[in-house]
């Protein structure tokens, strides 16, 4: 059986919420890598997430971290299986990331440079 607080922690997007809700409460600041590094401060949490598979998702996720106080660093893949990086409805998405206030970065993985050619600095 599962205590009462338990039951509330279930991964959804209203327990993620709560939980920024909770940090702020406690006088964390949430941000992004690049503001975490403009201002850091005694509490700060950092918060970040690598788009795998879905942009729309993704956006829900900003929409509510940007409604409750906090800003993310998105790492965009550029060669992901559910979206085109390049597309107009992604490019549309990454400029709602940053008027939110988010900050959206490459998202590179081990391995490409083999595929593609070149070297480590080429990729930096």
């Amino acid at each position: 059986m599962m205590a009462k607080d338990e039951a509330r922690h279930d991964f959804s997007l209203r327990s993620y919420a709560e939980t920024i809700d909770t940090y702020r409460t406690q006088g964390y600041a949430a941000t992004s890598f690049e503001q975490y590094l403009a201002a850091p401060q005694e509490r700060h949490l950092i918060l970040r997430h690598d788009i795998d598979n879905s942009l729309e998702l993704a956006i829900r996720v900003a929409r509510i971290e940007a409604e409750h106080g906090a800003s993310s660093t998105y790492f965009v893949r550029v060669h992901a299986l559910g979206y085109n990086a390049l597309s107009l409805p992604s490019l549309l998405i990454y400029q709602e990331l940053e008027d939110l206030g988010h900050e959206v970065q490459l998202h590179l993985e081990g391995g490409l440079r083999e595929c593609v050619g070149g070297n480590d600095a080429d990729w930096a």
